[in-house]
């Protein structure tokens, strides 16, 4: 029993799954996010840069509050098709 299963088994595997990402439309990504910032965030949207690169969004600008510095964050974060947030943002509450 022992030598049969020794004999038996898998000797290889040949992988043969490929896996592609759709392209990501980065102006309509920037246009969803600028959306999705005004509708959370209105006062604070008008004075964030946004810019998007290959799945990286990048924000910049001054905005007056750490709650909202967060919630933009979550925003972003949760928009399709973003990688990864490079947040710039500064925490200014005279701004």
């Amino acid at each position: 029993d022992r030598v049969i299963r020794g004999l038996m088994g898998v000797r290889g595997v040949i992988n043969q799954i490929s896996v592609s990402a759709k392209p990501i439309d980065q102006i309509r990504m920037k246009n969803d996010i600028e959306e999705a910032l005004e509708r959370q965030a209105e006062r604070e949207a008008r004075r964030i840069s946004i810019s998007v690169k290959d799945g990286v969004v990048t924000l910049s600008g001054r905005i007056r509050s750490w709650a909202e510095k967060n919630a933009i964050d979550r925003v972003v974060g949760f928009a399709p098709g973003v990688r990864r947030v490079n947040d710039q943002l500064v925490v200014d509450p005279y701004a």
